[in-house]
């Protein structure tokens, strides 16, 4: 029983360093060094949503194709705003980093609306191309309206439910406890759970992409065939540019979505100290703590080349946001 005792109390102090680490190290995280960034990606997402309300009044742009573009948009300045506001009260020591943790629970419903829009734009672009006459035919601007509102309404029910069990896995409540055997399983489960979820999203929209991107690409090769005959070559390779350019901005900044969430909960483990007698693996503290900062900068990068690249690759929408950029 002492023998035991002692090695507890021996990992506890080893323990103590990389708590101490981890307070530090998202204290920067959630400080104030990633704000500049922030700032810069809410101006290019106010100046992208000028543009586009600007063009859908004028009908100048595609209000389905839009729509889906400024459901992205909403999530992302949802979660831009969420970020501020934990930097700055983090910043301020008004938030506490296990208050922060919490806190970062409302990014979820911006991750849900953006993963819901990309996914969405996804599938209406195979459709279009796979199928133009049924797309024209029976795509309606409401059955877009429709996806949205039930997106925020799933993305809201989803967002409260996590965080409902971020607060039990944080004081150890008596709910959480009933689906698992210990902390220790519950963070294994959350951690298997997320990375399930992320990876069939992201295969999920990747696949649809290259699917639609594959079929543009066989159109252009066609000398003789229905597309041909009733589309512009150059809007094809419009098309083409568009999907390409979409899936290597997505392909690449949502890479690592998955393992970020996955190093944010590896640090959150040893700040809120569930097991005292559980060594924690300094070499996986070292290697999240990598690709948490790695995460956040393709986070910022994505949120950021998305807008930009929508308007460089629509000429439509590159003409307007040139007009309201000069204004």
């Amino acid at each position: 029983m002492a023998d035991a005792l002692s090695n507890c109390s021996n990992i506890s102090n080893a323990n103590e360093e990389i708590i101490i680490a981890a307070e530090s190290f998202l204290r920067n995280l959630f400080g104030i060094y990633p704000l500049p960034f922030i700032l810069l990606a809410l101006v290019v997402l106010l100046f992208f949503s000028a543009s586009v309300i600007v063009g859908l009044r004028e009908e100048r742009l595609s209000v389905k194709l839009y729509i889906f573009l400024l459901h992205r948009t909403a999530g992302d300045l949802l979660t831009l705003i969420a970020l501020a506001t934990i930097d700055i009260l983090h910043a301020l020591d008004i938030l506490t980093t296990k208050d922060t943790l919490d806190a970062f629970q409302v990014c979820a419903l911006g991750y849900w609306s953006t993963t819901t829009a990309y996914l969405s734009l996804a599938l209406m672009k195979l459709l279009a191309v796979k199928y133009p006459m049924f797309y024209r035919r029976h795509v309606r601007v409401r059955h877009c309206l429709a996806i949205v509102a039930l997106s925020w309404v799933f993305g809201i029910c989803w967002t409260i439910f996590h965080g409902i069990i971020a607060i039990d896995y944080r004081t150890h409540g008596t709910f959480i406890v009933q689906v698992c055997i210990n902390m220790d399983e519950c963070s294994k489960m959350g951690r298997i759970y997320w990375t399930a979820f992320g990876l069939t999203t992201y295969a999920s929209v990747v696949i649809v992409y290259v699917w639609t991107a594959l079929i543009v690409r066989r159109s252009l090769t066609r000398s003789r065939s229905v597309t041909n005959s009733t589309v512009n070559p150059n809007q094809r390779r419009g098309n083409l540019w568009k999907t390409g350019t979409n899936i290597v901005i997505y392909a690449v900044c949502f890479a690592l979505d998955t393992p970020g969430v996955f190093a944010i909960g590896t640090l959150s483990r040893p700040v809120f100290g569930y097991d005292e007698c559980v060594l924690i693996d300094r070499a996986m503290f070292d290697l999240s703590e990598i690709l948490a900062c790695i995460w956040l900068a393709a986070f910022l990068l994505r949120i950021i080349a998305d807008p930009i690249a929508n308007i460089v690759t629509d000429p439509s929408l590159r003409f307007i946001a040139i007009r309201v950029f000069c204004k």
